[in-house]
Formats: structure tokens, C-alpha cells, sequence
């Protein structure tokens, strides 16, 4: 039986968080009291997984994208109305939810990014490079959630809703001229690349960012509790010392051993006492 443990507090600085807490508490007290949230976070994978195909279908039809944009609205509805109906309804199982949601989440980037790096509009390795450099920030989020109790949904401005919303733009800017190919510079890029690939370098920073701070913090925490011991501790307490201390000194030898010794721990004695 998992212990019983502190909920993570839930924190986004995203555009559209404000507006959205009340739209979603509207949408999840209309839905019918047999949609629960698995419901929805099945609805949301199948959502997931539909993208992926469109994105790969356009190969052959570019209107394909059209339905890709649909069920981005679709998963937003689902991925985002889960939680939110569990909470309102008080029906919240935060073990299993915790679980089963954020692996659908690692399952619907697999979806996405796949679909997208098979059709024309991106490169494969720009796809499974942008799927790491999310599972790391997800890593890192799951983490400081478990070990410090505060769970980001938003790295800045930018939440899921902000991505789903740029995407759909980025998918209508290319449909005139699909797959979206532009000049710079003489060079022929991908819109949906250079996009992806700015994306994940700044993702990649932020997250490396948020590394650094989580470790000083928890490291800091945990001074209170733990101090490491220094050479010169080891040795006081060391069998080696004991032997020095009790030693009959007869010689100049024994002598300038001991010496060393006892100078070394009055100059540590002074740096340790406070200037008054």
C-alpha cells in the first residue's frame, strides 16, 4: 500500500492558464456523469494516436492536416478535462491518475512526433530528438514534483494549450505551400524543422536551467541533515592518530610528527572560531 504523502502543489505562469481553470471547470460539471476520467484519458491516447496518422496521411492528401487540427482540439478537451472532472467529482485516485496520466502523455508525444517525422513535413531525427529532450523535461518535472512538492505544468509562459495552439497555426501556415518548405539564405528548410528544432534547444536550456536550481535547492535541504566529514576529521578519529597520540615520543622524529599535527588542528581551531 503506497504511503499516504503530501499532494504536489499543481503551478503554471502559462498565457492562457487564468482563462482556462474556468473554462474547464464549465466543460467538466456539463459533461454526463458516465464519462469519467479514464474516459478521457482513453479518449485523449486514441486523439493522440489519430494526429500522428493524419500528420503521416498528408503525405498523400495535404487536407489530412485538417483533421489533425480537429483532434488537437479534441485532445486538449480530453487531456485537459481528465484531472479536472476527478477533482470536481471528488472521485480522485492521485496514485493511479498521477500514473496513468503522465504515461499518456509520454505515449501521445511518441504519437505525434512519429506521425510527424514520417510525413513530409519533418525529419525523423528532428522528431526522436524533440521526443528526448522531452522526456527529459518530463524527468525533471516528476522528479521535483516527488521530491520537493511543487509539480510545473508550464516551463515560463509556454503549457501544453500554448503548444497545441502553435501547432495548429504552424500546420495552417503550411497548407498553402505544403510541406511547408521556405528559403534562407539560398538553404531549403523545413518550416515544421526549423520550428521543432528551435523549440527543443530552448526547451533543452530551460530544462537544464531548471536541473541546476533543483539540485542547489535539494542540496541545501539536505545540508541541515547530512555534513560530509573532511581528511582531517577521518584522521583525528582514525586508529592511526590514537597510535601518534599515545606514542612514547624518545625521538626528534616522534616529536615533529606530533608537532605537525597539533600546529595543523590550532590553525583549523582559529579559522573556525568567529572574528569578534
Amino acid at each position: 500500500m503506497p504511503k499516504k504523502e503530501k499532494k504536489a502543489e499543481r503551478v503554471s505562469k502559462s498565457l492562457t492558464w487564468e482563462i482556462e481553470v474556468p473554462v474547464k471547470t464549465y466543460l467538466a460539471k456539463k459533461l454526463p456523469e458516465f464519462i469519467g476520467p479514464d474516459t478521457l484519458t482513453i479518449l485523449g491516447l486514441i486523439s493522440a494516436l489519430i494526429i500522428g496518422l493524419c500528420f503521416y496521411l498528408s503525405t498523400f492528401n495535404k487536407f489530412w492536416l485538417l483533421g489533425s487540427i480537429f483532434f488537437l482540439i479534441v485532445h486538449w478537451y480530453a487531456d485537459s478535462l481528465d484531472g479536472t472532472v476527478a477533482r470536481i467529482r471528488k472521485i480522485e485516485r492521485e496514485h493511479f491518475g498521477y500514473f496513468a496520466d503522465h504515461m499518456a502523455d509520454m505515449f501521445t508525444i511518441i504519437f505525434i512526433m512519429v506521425g510527424l517525422g514520417l510525413s513530409p513535413l519533418m525529419d525523423i531525427y528532428l522528431a526522436l530528438i524533440f521526443i528526448i529532450v522531452y522526456f527529459l523535461t518530463s524527468i525533471n518535472v516528476y522528479l521535483a514534483a516527488y521530491t520537493h512538492g511543487i509539480f510545473n505544468l508550464s516551463m515560463g509562459k509556454i503549457g501544453p494549450t500554448e503548444i497545441r495552439i502553435l501547432t495548429i497555426l504552424l500546420i495552417i501556415a503550411v497548407m498553402p505551400f505544403y510541406p511547408g518548405i521556405i528559403s534562407i539564405v539560398g538553404l531549403k528548410i523545413k518550416l515544421f524543422n526549423i520550428s521543432i528544432l528551435i523549440a527543443a534547444i530552448g526547451i533543452f536550456i530551460l530544462t537544464l536551467i531548471s536541473i541546476i536550481k533543483n539540485l542547489r535547492y535539494l542540496n541545501e535541504i539536505d545540508k541541515k541533515k547530512y555534513k560530509e566529514i573532511t581528511v582531517y576529521e577521518y584522521l583525528q578519529k582514525s586508529e592511526f592518530m590514537n597510535k601518534i597520540k599515545n606514542m612514547k615520543l624518545g625521538n626528534a622524529e616522534n616529536n615533529e610528527i606530533l608537532n605537525f599535527f597539533n600546529s595543523f588542528s590550532h590553525r583549523r581551531n582559529n579559522k573556525s572560531k568567529p572574528n569578534t
